[in-house]
């Protein structure tokens, strides 16, 4: 494909969930290093933006998943009279590849076939190649295929004086701290999710 940094404007599809949009974060950091002149509109989901949706230099369009219909109406209306040079449909589920008809764009990434969900194949006209690897490597294969080779990661996610004062105050600066998370988000019968027996015998160690 053409020299990245020529490229006016890049559209990513990454809705959902926090761990996949960080991981994409790093992608779009990249993006923003080797080509800083491109423009990069991201759709994504309405709780994942609060994470990030004030980080400069990108435009976020969230969909809200909660409000069905409208929020796709919502999303033709800010998409119906645009262009995108490039899309990374870097998230392969039923309503992103809804939204990703949706959008003007002659280079549509998505994943190879295998990895493909919901008939993401059918919306893409160019694919990453067959590998098994991390996610996180196999998002930074998309931008492979415009011409980014390398695999710099930052994410550099703004923090508000808040948030330090909040972590200041739980973690102290003389001591080493863990952080353990046990899960972003909570889902009915998730059989990913370690059992809270477990979560205390770490602690405990």
């Amino acid at each position: 494909m053409k020299n990245p940094e020529a490229i006016r404007n890049i559209c990513i599809i990454r809705l959902s969930a926090i761990g996949d949009v960080c991981n994409t974060l790093a992608v779009v950091r990249a993006i923003q290093s080797h080509s800083p002149n491109t423009k990069i509109t991201w759709i994504i989901g309405k709780v994942e933006s609060t994470l990030i949706g004030d980080i400069k230099g990108i435009e976020f369009i969230i969909f809200d998943k909660s409000k069905s219909l409208s929020s796709y109406n919502y999303i033709y209306q800010k998409l119906k009279n645009r262009s995108f040079e490039i899309t990374l449909l870097l998230h392969a589920s039923l309503r992103s590849n809804i939204i990703s008809r949706m959008i003007k764009s002659p280079n549509k990434i998505g994943y190879d076939f295998k990895r493909a969900r919901d008939l993401q194949w059918l919306v893409s006209n160019k694919k990453i190649h067959t590998s098994k690897m991390h996610v996180l490597n196999t998002m930074f294969e998309f931008i492979k295929v415009i011409g980014l080779k390398k695999q710099d990661l930052k994410w550099d996610i703004p923090l508000s004086k808040k948030e330090i004062t909040f972590a200041e105050t739980h973690c102290g600066k003389s001591q080493k701290n863990i952080v353990i998370s046990p899960c972003s988000s909570d889902r009915y019968r998730n059989y990913r999710n370690w059992d809270s027996q477990n979560f205390q015998d770490i602690i405990n160690y």
